[in-house]
């Protein structure tokens, strides 16, 4: 790793894995820690997930903003095989974790969540707060193997942030982008913004069956837009709150309790 870093080379998952490793959880867990807590040292925050399927026992857990990066979809694939969620992000020691280009594929059991970003304020000390704000996620596939499900691909969870150092400012989770994000097997819900402000969508697919694997954002009615968004076989219900809509379409899917922020006018029935 230090000669890599010497050299200006991102390090990977492999040069925390003994030979022979078959639980890919833990290497990846201490490969966030070492690249989180090396930044000041380095300014590289960027961790490789080489080409593959790589089996996960156990939930990963971003608490630093690292940017992990894959070979690309269907080329690097983590594999929960675990009934929790694939990846937790928690903004704990630092904003602006990426994730991009890999699958997330939950094998041999159903699961919580593929991803779920989630931020924290101590009730009793407002000033002790941490939220992953600033999150990028580009080119994800996140799907299930043999039939399996999750409740939820994405759930974006600000409502443990709510005030700005005690005051009445709801805050939640901040300026959030996906992009290019393709979604799988979601039993209750493809996509679940809570107090979410200021979030942009784009080209996001989610594919729904026998009416699940929607959208909804609740929670403070800040700015959401969305761009080129498609649902399949979805049900779109609850609040579904955005500031702009730009060819939203639905495609097989049933619109049941909608109710429509400012300027969503042009939910296309395809």
């Amino acid at each position: 790793r230090e000669i890599k870093r010497s050299m200006g080379i991102s390090v990977n998952m492999y040069d925390y894995a003994p030979a022979g490793t078959t639980n890919w959880s833990d290497a990846l867990n201490e490969a966030i820690v070492d690249v989180g807590t090396t930044y000041g040292a380095t300014g590289d925050t960027s961790l490789i997930i080489p080409a593959g399927n790589f089996n996960l026992p156990a939930a990963i857990i971003m608490d630093y903003p690292v940017s992990i990066r894959g070979q690309g979809l269907g080329q690097s694939v983590l594999q929960p095989t675990h009934s929790g969620t694939g990846i937790l992000v928690t903004g704990k020691y630092g904003t602006c974790p990426r994730l991009e280009d890999f699958s997330i594929a939950f094998s041999g059991t159903n699961g919580t969540a593929h991803i779920q970003a989630t931020s924290f304020q101590d009730v009793g000390t407002p000033s002790i707060n941490y939220s992953p704000d600033f999150l990028y996620f580009s080119n994800l596939n996140l799907t299930c193997y043999s039939g399996h499900t999750v409740a939820y691909n994405i759930v974006l969870d600000g409502n443990s942030r709510i005030n700005d150092v005690g005051g009445t400012v709801p805050i939640g989770l901040r300026s959030i982008t996906l992009k290019d994000i393709v979604m799988f097997n979601a039993s209750f819900r493809g996509l679940d913004l809570r107090h979410v402000r200021v979030s942009a969508c784009y080209s996001a697919h989610v594919y729904g069956s026998d009416g699940v694997g929607g959208a909804a954002t609740t929670g403070y009615d800040a700015s959401h837009k969305n761009y080129d968004n498609k649902f399949f076989g979805c049900s779109i219900n609850g609040l579904f709150a955005v500031s702009e809509s730009d060819a939203t379409e639905l495609h097989g899917s049933t619109v049941g309790t909608l109710s429509l922020g400012a300027g969503v006018t042009n939910f296309v029935d395809v």
